[in-house]
C-alpha cells in the first residue's frame, strides 16, 4: 500500500517535472524569436527617443 502511493507519487512528481522543462524550453525559443523579430523596431524607436530629447 505505501510502496504503491510512494511509487504513484514518483510519476506524478516526474511528469510535473518534464512539463516544467518543457514549457521552459519553449518560452526560451518564443523570447528569443520574439527578441529577433522585434530588435530593428526597438533600436529604431530607441534611436528616435534620443533624438527627441537631444532636440528640446
Amino acid at each position: 500500500m505505501i510502496l504503491n502511493l510512494f511509487i504513484t507519487s514518483i510519476v506524478i512528481r516526474l511528469t510535473g517535472f518534464m512539463g516544467f522543462g518543457l514549457n521552459y524550453l519553449l518560452y526560451r525559443k518564443l523570447l528569443k524569436s520574439d527578441n529577433q523579430k522585434y530588435a530593428f523596431d526597438i533600436v529604431q524607436l530607441a534611436d528616435e527617443i534620443i533624438e527627441a530629447t537631444g532636440e528640446s
